[in-house]
């Protein structure tokens, strides 16, 4: 019911979305026009990062969570095939890191947690940094 709730919300206003922290109102709107059930005004969100961003934010919101996503992977993308298996094997968490994120998203709303939001910002830096450190190990050491 959710996930219906937040197509019909996209569907309504695909560009902009209803706005950040207005999802909440749109869904009893929706309750009481009778589109969904009663039971969906108990949540905070979709329980699915997309939709929830595309009621929230419209076609806007999506291309920016996508570009996030894209741009997260593509960043350790080049190092998948490096000789040096630190470096191989951060840019495999790195990937795994994105990629998970993105694959749960389809059962959670991760982005509107700040705690989560902190861990991913840790993670991915992390992951980065001990490319970066390797990086300069190994052209120091030549």
């Amino acid at each position: 019911q959710l996930w219906k709730g937040s197509t019909i919300i996209f569907k309504n206003n695909p560009i902009f979305g209803v706005g950040r922290g207005n999802f909440r109102g749109a869904i009893r709107d929706l309750v009481k026009q009778g589109r969904i059930s009663s039971k969906t005004m108990n949540y905070d969100h979709s329980h699915n990062e997309i939709l929830f961003m595309m009621a929230q934010f419209g076609s806007i919101g999506l291309a920016a969570l996508l570009l996030f996503y894209y741009s997260t992977i593509a960043s350790f993308y080049p190092y998948l095939r490096h000789q040096d298996v630190n470096i191989k094997t951060a840019a495999h968490m790195g990937i795994l890191l994105s990629s998970g994120f993105f694959i749960f998203g389809f059962t959670e709303v991760f982005f509107d947690k700040v705690k989560i939001i902190g861990f991913f910002i840790v993670m991915f830096s992390s992951f980065l940094g001990i490319i970066a450190s390797r990086q300069r190990e190994l052209y120091l050491s030549y």
